[in-house]
């Protein structure tokens, strides 16, 4: 079971977790900036948390949460806010 918010790198696997809390949202997306342009749909469970995976994507990966198909928000809980909130 995941635990926490925002993106969390698993570096045994290699593989980068993310999680946000967006009850009210018919979609939520994972858009990495960088490195390469790329979309990742989320799955949402019972509680409102909407989650995804990805390998090989390192720490410090620029990324957006895109909900509804059509606004791009930065991550609530990220360690890093290159470009403000």
């Amino acid at each position: 079971m995941m635990t926490g918010i925002g993106a969390i790198y698993d570096q045994r696997a290699s593989r980068c977790r993310f999680r946000v809390w967006a009850p009210f949202r018919e979609s939520v997306e994972v858009k990495i900036i960088s490195p390469g342009e790329r979309v990742l749909p989320m799955e949402k469970d019972g509680r409102g948390y909407w989650r995804a995976e990805m390998n090989d994507l390192l720490p410090g990966a620029r990324y957006l949460y895109r909900l509804d198909d059509e606004r791009e928000r930065p991550d609530p809980a990220s360690r890093s806010q290159a470009d403000g909130v």
